[in-house]
């Protein structure tokens, strides 16, 4: 496959103009990760290098819900790719553990999460009936909220990508829902003064 430019910020930024194609995103992506991965292995993560590095690692995750939602939009067969995510979720999970040890406890890694926000689209985009929907979303978020690495966040970012009309609309809506659970978060960390 060709590698398109799939990101211009021209239509938000003015006469500043960003391209970035498929496989740019990808190594930002792969990038990030392996930053954010030698902070949790290395790195304190309360000083100011371990927070920068955190903060660089970020941009993965938005990456990856990106491309779920394109992957999902042009798979010739969503079984095939929904197996595909569950094969390799179940096959990380031995070397996320390793790598974590306790810091997650008995949630899972971001695999699981993508898996949630691909399952989302999926059911949102071909369920005939509206309870279906709602029962379906409620249990998607429900495990997510129990298990999920990152409960909920990616599910939704997935959403916005795939339900997404504009990349306009889909920045508004990402920023959105960042304020949203960050806010969420804090409010969350203060009440019960667990980090």
């Amino acid at each position: 496959m060709c590698a398109q430019n799939i990101y211009s910020s021209g239509e938000i930024w003015g006469d500043i103009t960003v391209k970035l194609n498929r496989e740019q995103l990808k190594l930002i992506a792969i990038i990030s990760m392996v930053i954010d991965h030698i902070a949790w292995a290395f790195v304190d993560f309360y000083s100011p290098l371990g927070q920068f590095m955190h903060v660089c690692g970020r941009l993965a995750i938005p990456i990856m819900c990106y491309f779920v939602a394109e992957g999902y939009r042009n798979t010739k067969d969503i079984k095939r790719y929904i197996d595909r995510m569950i094969t390799f979720g179940v096959l990380s999970i031995i070397p996320f553990y390793l790598f974590f040890h306790d810091e997650y406890g008995y949630r899972q890694n971001i695999i699981f999460d993508l898996l949630g926000g691909l399952l989302a689209i999926t059911l949102l985009d071909r369920a005939k009936k509206k309870w279906q929907k709602v029962v379906g979303m409620v249990a998607i978020f429900g495990v997510s909220m129990l298990v999920g690495g990152w409960p909920i966040a990616p599910i939704l970012f997935i959403i916005i990508f795939y339900f997404g009309k504009t990349f306009k609309q889909q920045v508004k809506w990402f920023a959105i829902v960042n304020v949203l659970v960050v806010a969420f978060l804090a409010v969350a960390i203060a009440l019960n003064s667990v980090y």
